[in-house]
């Protein structure tokens, strides 16, 4: 089920912060499959068939969702994917971070800190920390 709704994304034109069909069922999905979805998302964010555009979108809802069952599952795809070659893709991992708010994820994003070579995203990752950092 989340491949096909991962692979019908390719051919949506996504709104920042605009939920569409992608993000009901992605989000749906996620809840019901709790923390066993941490190994399915993981698997098809590395997929070098799905767009970076559908990673991040599907990043920054995993991000947003309230969810408590899946909360640890998606913290840790979203710490992951910081690790990803596509800029876009660590910059919805950021965006859903940023969403989450959960201090857990600071050293993740003090490693990825070290190692970003795209410096709009290095800023980015500077906001997020600074802002994980604030609340604690």
């Amino acid at each position: 089920e989340f491949e096909s709704i991962f692979r019908s994304a390719n051919a949506i034109d996504f709104e920042n912060g605009i939920e569409n069909e992608f993000s009901r069922n992605l989000t749906a999905l996620v809840q019901k499959a709790g923390p066993r979805s941490k190994e399915i998302l993981a698997r098809l964010l590395e997929n070098r068939s799905i767009s970076p555009a559908v990673v991040s979108e599907a990043l920054r809802w995993l991000g947003q969702m309230e969810d408590k069952p899946s909360h640890e599952a998606r913290r840790w795809v979203l710490e992951k994917a910081l690790t990803s070659p596509a800029p876009q893709t660590r910059n919805g991992a950021l965006i859903g971070l940023s969403s989450m708010d959960d201090a857990h994820a600071v050293r993740y994003l003090k490693d990825a800190v070290q190692v970003e070579k795209s410096e709009l995203v290095r800023r980015g990752m500077e906001k997020v920390l600074k802002q994980l950092t604030s609340n604690g």
